[in-house]
């Protein structure tokens, strides 16, 4: 597929969004698997776009956990959808910030909670979301 520049590569619809996740990075020089926390700015089907104090880098393979607590109890969800994401890109910006992209495993994309949790975002009214 060729693609040019500026043109939207993504086959999902981006919401506006902002809330906290938890992003597992692995680091193997030092013998230990980090868990901080990462601001959404922007999700869809297909990935998301976060706010990070880590530096990432494009084609690392992270573990996400999105907490399902805005949505009511009656969607039944889980407390948190989990699965694995890749870095599709990443940007280094100011106060040890960075912006990355991350495109969810398939695995993720196909989970029916997932797809659930992403209708009520949609129509949901709720100030969480920007």
């Amino acid at each position: 597929m060729t693609v040019k520049h500026g043109e939207n590569r993504r086959v999902s619809d981006r919401m506006k969004v902002r809330f906290k996740v938890s992003v597992s990075i692995d680091e193997p020089a030092q013998g230990r698997m980090l868990i901080t926390p990462a601001i959404v700015h922007d999700i869809s089907r297909g990935g998301v776009l976060i706010e990070i104090r880590q530096d990432l880098s494009p084609g690392q393979r992270v573990a996400v956990s999105i907490p399902t607590e805005i949505c009511p109890d009656r969607l039944s969800l889980p407390r948190a959808l989990n699965g694995h994401a890749d870095v599709v890109h990443a940007r280094h910006g100011a106060g040890h910030r960075s912006h990355a992209g991350l495109r969810f495993s398939e695995s993720l994309q196909c989970l029916p909670e997932f797809a659930a949790f992403l209708d009520y975002l949609s129509m949901s009214p709720d100030p969480l979301l920007a």
